[in-house]
């Protein structure tokens, strides 16, 4: 009986750009690897007379592209094994037969029907994957693995497990069987999603704490509970009095352009001191998990989104770690109409309005052209609650006048 062909592996939690240090490549990989990658990335590994472990991704990775519309991108590695006399001869031959054989594939998957790309490069297993699926803007990696345990991973090594810890997509990976699998069409029928039962999950929870003048975080990250001393607190708050002074005269039109040179150094400045000592200390520990911050009182002003280490993390703050957590229980009771508004030119709008919609059974939500002034204004009135997510008026408070599509304030 042939083994389950499918594992899932979530994204990896390390090399977060900001955060960790960047991870060193192994160098030391021989045998010839090939990788694939659908926009959803596909990695497969080839070499020692296992071609057919490289081509066990490739029916679910068809599979996904199929129903989702992605493109295929086959990349094969081609490590350079020396050759006494002539060390650039083997190169040639290597990529040349990489390119030889994807271009089999390609022209297979083709007149499948599907759209397909490949990269044969001259380099690791590891890099090569990561490096296509930078450069092809993939958004998953489908790869095959041999699942090995105990002495034969220890000895062996695995690529997947190198991918993994080296890239933040995430990856499928598909246990190779003893033979061949057959292609599948059409879209899973039931997917199997294991979750750790506990409230944080991935996300770090970060609590500042002030004691004696000194800086302290407390971070707990997988069930373990870490203690950092992060220092004089003096120079930092210090640092924070100057960020609204410099945000305020970012967002006045009439700046000069001078003054709004110095306004941005004094941010870069600034958010580039509060992050190295508030986040940059717990890097290793934290990698690229989702963010929950609990400030000390003076840190509650913080615009922690413009750190650098927060930009394009999922973040939350919030006063309490206590009320954080009575609220992840709180499943909302309807209570009156609901209306959410996604204006225009704003982005992560729509995003924001969607989620926040989902927590309200039978909400309304009005973007793009139907959130218009009138739209709007009847759907407030009566309402219960009212999300509106959109540019503020210049000049006015961003509480009271909000920007929509067809010109009008409300």
């Amino acid at each position: 009986m042939s083994q389950p062909p499918l594992a899932t592996a979530r994204p990896t939690s390390q090399g977060a750009p900001g955060l960790l240090p960047p991870c060193s490549g192994d160098g030391s990989r021989r045998s010839a690897r090939t990788a694939s990658a659908i926009r959803p990335a596909v990695a497969v590994p080839n070499g020692n007379g296992e071609g057919w472990l490289a081509e066990q991704a490739l029916p679910h990775a068809c599979r996904l592209a199929s129903t989702t519309g992605a493109s295929l991108v086959l990349v094969r590695a081609a490590p350079h094994v020396p050759v006494a006399g002539d060390p650039a001869s083997p190169l040639r031959v290597t990529v040349r037969e990489a390119e030889a054989y994807l271009s089999v594939l390609r022209q297979r998957l083709a007149g499948e029907g599907f759209a397909v790309s490949t990269v044969a490069l001259h380099d690791t297993a590891l890099h090569a994957i990561t490096h296509a699926a930078r450069t092809s803007g993939a958004e998953i990696i489908v790869m095959s693995t041999h699942g090995r345990t105990g002495v034969g991973r220890a000895l062996l090594g695995s690529v997947a497990d190198e991918v993994l810890r080296h890239t933040t997509l995430p990856v499928l990976l598909v246990h190779a069987p003893a033979a061949p699998a057959a292609h599948g069409r059409g879209p899973y029928g039931r997917i199997l999603v294991p979750l750790d039962g506990t409230a944080l999950g991935e996300t770090a929870l970060v609590e500042y704490v002030e004691h004696d003048g000194a800086l302290h975080a407390v971070t707990i990250i997988d069930g373990r509970v870490r203690l950092h001393a992060l220092g004089n607190a003096g120079p930092l708050r210090h640092s924070l009095v100057h960020l609204p002074f410099a945000l305020h005269r970012l967002a006045q039109r009439r700046t000069p352009a001078a003054q709004r040179l110095a306004a941005t150094q004094v941010l870069d400045h600034v958010t580039a001191t509060l992050d190295c000592a508030l986040l940059t200390p717990l890097a290793r520990h934290v990698g690229d998990r989702p963010l929950l911050l609990v400030p000390a009182g003076w840190l509650q002003s913080l615009p922690w989104s413009a750190l650098p280490s927060c930009a394009g993390r999922s973040l939350s703050v919030t006063p309490s770690a206590a009320l954080w957590y009575r609220a992840q229980g709180r499943i909302p009771q309807p209570s009156g109409a609901v209306s959410v508004v996604a204006g225009p030119g704003l982005p992560g709008a729509l995003q924001e309005a969607t989620t926040v919609a989902a927590l309200h059974p039978n909400a309304q939500i009005l973007h793009g052209p139907a959130a218009t002034a009138q739209a709007v204004a009847a759907a407030m009135d009566g309402a219960h609650l009212v999300h509106i997510a959109a540019h503020a008026g210049h000049g006015h408070h961003p509480l009271f006048v909000a920007a929509v599509p067809d010109g009008h304030e409300y």
